[in-house]
Order: C-alpha cells, then sequence, then structure tokens
C-alpha cells in the first residue's frame, strides 16, 4: 500500500468517526438552532435505555423565576410526543424532561380547594406510587408562557413544584393556568450532557 493511500485511508477513518460523534451538548448559543424541524438525542437519565432521536415540533418562551426556559415539545420515531424544558443561560444549563402527564384529582379530591390552601400556606404534599411529594416553594413561582414565541399571545400562569422525598430529581409539577384549569405532570431533572443537539 502506498503512503499516498494509507494517508487517504487514515483521512477517512477520521471522517467516519467524526460522522458518529455529531452532537454536542446544549449550551446558550445552540438557542437558534433549537427550532422546528431541529433533531435532539436523549439520553436515558439512569442508563437504562438507549439513546434516542426526537424531533422538535414546537418551541415556547417561558419567562419564570427570573430566568428564561424554553418548553421544547417533540416526537420520537413512533410519533410519541416529548416535552422538555431547558434554561440553557444557567451555568451550568438545566434541563427536565416530562415524563408523564398526572391526573391530579386522582391525587387530591379537590384540586382546586387543595391548590388554593397550598399556594395561601406555601405548603402541602401530594402522594403518588407510595411516594410523598413536597411542596417546594423555592422552585414554585408565577411565569409567562409565549406559544412558538409569539409575545402578542403571550399569558400569565403559576406552577406549583411538589419534590419527591424519594429521589430529589423527580418532581410533580402543576402549571396552573387559571382557577380551574390546571395540568399536572411527572417531570425528571436531566444532566447537562444528556441532551445533544444533532
Amino acid at each position: 500500500m502506498t503512503m499516498r493511500r494509507l494517508c487517504l485511508n487514515s483521512l477517512l477513518s477520521l471522517v467516519s468517526l467524526a460522522a458518529l460523534v455529531p452532537c454536542h451538548a446544549l449550551e446558550a448559543t445552540d438557542l437558534p438552532q433549537i427550532e422546528i424541524g431541529a433533531v435532539l438525542t436523549v439520553a436515558d437519565p439512569k442508563g437504562e435505555a438507549p439513546l434516542r432521536e426526537i424531533t422538535v415540533t414546537h418551541v415556547h418562551p417561558v419567562r419564570a423565576d427570573g430566568a428564561a426556559w424554553y418548553q421544547i415539545s417533540a416526537t420520537s420515531g413512533a410519533d410519541q410526543e416529548e416535552v422538555l424544558y431547558a434554561d440553557l443561560t444557567a451555568k451550568p444549563p438545566k434541563l427536565e424532561a416530562v415524563v408523564r402527564r398526572v391526573n391530579l384529582r386522582k391525587l387530591a379530591d379537590r384540586p382546586r380547594k387543595f391548590l388554593d390552601a397550598v399556594e395561601e400556606d406555601e405548603e402541602g404534599e401530594l402522594r403518588m406510587d407510595g411516594v410523598s411529594y413536597r411542596y417546594n416553594n423555592k422552585e414554585s413561582d408565577d411565569g409567562t408562557f409565549e406559544p412558538d414565541g409569539d409575545k402578542t399571545k403571550a399569558f400569565e400562569f403559576n406552577y406549583l413544584v411538589f419534590t419527591s422525598t424519594q429521589d430529589a430529581s423527580l418532581s410533580l409539577q402543576v402549571m396552573r393556568w387559571s382557577e380551574d384549569k390546571f395540568d399536572t405532570f411527572l417531570v425528571r431533572q436531566l444532566r447537562p450532557g444528556d441532551v445533544k443537539l444533532k
């Protein structure tokens, strides 16, 4: 094998290796690129499942707790909807993933009365699957939601966070859009490197 061919093969090998690792952890400079159609890879924080790719379908800026969060909606190959929350301006970046939607009415007999009491007393607890989730006043706040980044359609909401007493990376988060309208999700914190832009 000639030296020229050897060098060419080595170069091709390097190019092939680079193609295998085209991702990098999300950071603030990636914000303009996180748009509809962008592809992200998400790692299982427990390492029990393989990497999965998701395609961004919506990006909603969320102003809350003095920070600029982004709600990133996406779909996986199975057309399953996934939701991520990202504050890329924080150091290190803060990332959360919605594990699943939760029916608050199964956890609290009178949800509106329960939420009113929690907001007034700044304390409360929910129990799900044998695990207690306590109200976290430091993480709860009011916010502004901008659908698809349209500030003319922005609306205010408040959110209440209940942190697991067994695993601090898990929480129940109640997005209260009005007195009677709310959504509840089980949310898991992710490490900065768990989500990468492809």
